[in-house]
């Protein structure tokens, strides 16, 4: 219960809203001023800026780690508990946390990666899988799969 009225926009922002991360596209690529520097941005100004972009061609996502993000994760630990069943008990290199969110309508693309514990905390996610070593479809919204405007890669 925490952690959901933790994630209400407004109780976030208050909370995490002064965090700086770099802002990222869909495809979580860091983007870059014309000097070829990362762009950053406080928290609430990259969910501003992730709404304004919603219905866009280039949407923006909130997409950070433990290496990029230590303190907010650390903050954001604070508000759950991963329950013991879905704790890894015998990791073979230190955890790779990652925290990411996204506006409705919004996707990420086919991408593959190693072993992973997903948790979902609010909204849907829904899946499309590829066996390995198959085709990487393009990059686009999969939402436009479930939607019938795009045909679902064969596999």
């Amino acid at each position: 219960p925490l952690l959901r009225k933790t994630l209400q926009l407004q109780t976030f922002t208050d909370t995490f809203g002064n965090y700086t991360f770099y802002i990222k596209n869909a495809n979580v690529q860091t983007l870059q001023d014309s000097h070829k520097k990362n762009c950053i941005a406080p928290a609430s100004s990259i969910l501003h800026m992730m709404n304004a972009t919603r219905n866009s061609k280039q949407p923006l996502l909130f997409f950070t780690n433990n290496i990029e993000s230590p303190l907010f994760l650390q903050h954001l630990r604070q508000y759950y508990d991963t329950p013991r069943s879905l704790q890894y008990q015998h990791q073979p290199k230190p955890a790779f946390h990652v925290f990411s969110a996204m506006t409705t309508g919004s996707s990420h693309s086919f991408h593959a990666h190693d072993r992973a514990q997903i948790y979902q905390i609010r909204g849907r996610k829904l899946w499309y899988l590829l066996p390995p070593g198959s085709h990487r479809p393009s990059r686009i919204n999969a939402c436009h799969y479930a939607m019938g405007e795009e045909e679902v890669p064969e596999g």
